[in-house]
């Protein structure tokens, strides 16, 4: 793989970021921040980066990382692609649709961030432990020896060397998008 192969899908990110920020709308008042907001774009390869985080007033994306999805979405012949979602418990699926960030713990996978449902497509996410964490399999130079980021039970993983910072800059009430056609 190369690492030009790995950057951001433009015309994909800013159909995904208009579908986020016209959701944005509809959940804001449940939203206790309106700074920034944070799009995973699953219509994309794992090997792509497809989580932006976009500044609410501008619409301006303001940084993309990689994200893994859940090894149930994975599609069988490519696991590269997420085809399948759920909500459903023990499913290791991912969920879409409108969420919103939460508090933070310490725990298995180091400093995490909890999600909030605010959908029928979503709304077990917390009871099903879905949260934003780092893991190993989510690094660039994993995803450059495998083609692809591994997956995760369900949870939006990203990258250690990002998570720390990405996690402490979108706490606590920050409208979160999981986006698929």
């Amino acid at each position: 793989m190369k690492k030009e192969n790995m950057e951001v899908n433009t015309k994909s990110m800013n159909k995904a970021v208009k579908c986020a920020l016209d959701a944005y709308k509809n959940f804001k008042g449940l939203c206790k921040r309106s700074d920034n907001l944070i799009v995973v774009d699953y219509t994309q390869p794992s090997f792509k980066k497809r989580l932006h985080v976009v500044d609410i007033k501008s619409k301006e994306v303001l940084r993309s990382y990689h994200v893994a999805h859940g090894e149930g979405s994975s599609d069988p012949h490519n696991t590269a692609y997420a085809i399948r979602f759920s909500d459903r418990n023990e499913s290791h699926m991912s969920s879409l649709g409108a969420m919103v960030t939460d508090d933070t713990y310490f725990g298995k996978h180091g400093y995490s961030m909890r999600l909030n449902g605010l959908e029928s497509s979503n709304s077990s996410v917390r009871r099903r432990c879905i949260v934003v964490h780092s893991a190993l399999y989510v690094t660039e130079a994993y995803i450059l020896k495998k083609g692809r980021a591994g997956q995760s039970w369900g949870c939006p993983a990203v990258d250690p060397a990002i998570s720390n910072a990405l996690i402490q800059e979108n706490k606590g009430g920050v409208f979160f998008f999981a986006y698929y056609e």
